[in-house]
């Protein structure tokens, strides 16, 4: 279960060589063309034929980026009108494949995907979200395993009968919700396993190092919009 590759080879190769070998089904939550590097992810997903969820960053680098506020919120969007020009009609075709929601069964346990919530691709459920809150958000859902995205936040809660985690990010993983225009970025990439068998269900969160540094380099030749600043949210000051 991966999610929120944001343009991120480095890291998403990474993941995938960490892959057990003995994975039956991958899942990808969504936000995966909004990036530095948005033609090559979408290469490589394409090559897993795996079910896509759709991120509410790839609706509108399909559709168009909405006005976005707070002291980022520009900067973000002129990222997301950059990667629209650089789809071609193919990327935009896969990229329409994406669904809302991806149900799948686990030898019996009903498993739900989605990027925010079942009811929206832009839900924030965060770590510390009231228990009614996030009632209210699976309402009308029926399932054993509730999974997410979109914060880029690891997280898992235990419900009366069901467990809702969240995968946190491939490309972007944050150590804690951006204030302001401080976003803080781990150094690693970020998905998780599920797996059912005779004991039950088991959730595994795993975090995979790779050459952040590397990666910087090619963000800031990139030709991204705001690469610099971009790139800043690994510095040393921000590592976790």
């Amino acid at each position: 279960m991966l999610s929120d590759l944001h343009a991120n080879p480095f890291a998403l190769d990474a993941v995938l060589a960490d892959f057990p070998h003995d994975v039956d089904t991958a899942v990808c939550l969504g936000d995966v063309a909004i990036g530095p590097f948005p033609n090559e992810v979408i290469w490589r997903l394409r090559e897993l034929e795996c079910p896509v969820v759709m991120g509410n960053w790839d609706g509108w680098v399909l559709n168009g980026v909405p006005p976005l506020g707070g002291e980022v919120g520009p900067w973000l969007a002129a990222q997301g009108e950059w990667c629209r020009t650089r789809l071609d009609g193919e990327d935009r075709a896969f990229l329409r494949t994406f669904q809302p929601n991806v149900n799948i069964r686990l030898d019996g346990t009903r498993a739900l995907f989605f990027h925010g919530s079942p009811r929206s691709n832009t839900d924030l459920l965060l770590p510390d979200a009231p228990k009614a809150e996030l009632d209210r958000a699976l309402s009308g859902a029926q399932a054993d395993l509730y999974v997410a995205g979109h914060t880029h936040l690891q997280m898992l809660r235990r419900r009366p009968d069901s467990l809702f985690a969240n995968v946190g990010s491939v490309g972007l993983p944050l150590s804690e919700w951006p204030s302001g225009g401080s976003m803080r970025v781990s150094r690693w990439a970020e998905y998780a396993l599920a797996t059912v068998d005779s004991r039950g269900l088991k959730l595994e969160f795993r975090r995979v190092p790779y050459d952040v540094d590397e990666m910087l380099s090619a963000v800031r030749a990139s030709g991204m919009p705001h690469a610099d600043w971009w790139a800043d949210c690994w510095s040393e000051r921000t590592r976790s």
